[in-house]
């Protein structure tokens, strides 16, 4: 598993914007990041129903896209707010960073899962590795939103 370990490694090198405060270029993530925001408020008066006319072709909040992801931001937000002015953000980054670097990892488990190797040193062992990230680079690389790798895959 060494390749891939060096592959999450590269993957936090590639996204090292995301521990900056500046802007990330998103084509959706502008939208999500407002729809956290305005969930973290009803999630304080306990109602998550509301609709936002301004982003996502006028559908009602998060009824476009799976809400999860946003409630997990939104909550995670809340804890960070002992630790920076501005926790939506840091949340979203933060979940953005974890889930990119979580998908080798995770189709290196699956293909194991599905075929078979004797040794851990094996040939076989690092072909599959190297097959692993050529379809995480694929997979992440799907929208050519930010320097050719998708930012607000995770939302999506």
């Amino acid at each position: 598993m060494i390749l891939i370990h060096f592959f999450a490694l590269f993957l936090i090198f590639w996204f090292k914007e995301y521990f900056s405060t500046g802007y990330i270029a998103s084509v959706d993530l502008p939208a999500h990041e407002r729809l956290i925001y305005l969930l973290k408020e009803q999630l304080l008066s306990g109602d998550i129903i509301f609709y936002d006319f301004k982003s996502l072709t006028r559908y009602p909040a998060h009824l476009f896209y799976a809400p999860l992801a946003q409630i997990i931001a939104a909550v995670l937000s809340f804890i960070l707010d002992n630790f920076t002015n501005n926790s939506v953000i840091l949340s979203i980054r933060i979940l953005l960073l974890l889930s990119t670097i979580s998908l080798p990892y995770a189709i290196f488990f699956t293909l194991k899962s599905l075929i078979p190797i004797e040794h851990k040193g094996s040939s076989e062992s690092y072909l599959l590795q190297l097959a692993t990230i050529i379809s995480s680079f694929w997979f992440i690389n799907h929208d050519n939103q930010w320097f050719g790798m998708g930012a607000a895959s995770y939302f999506n």
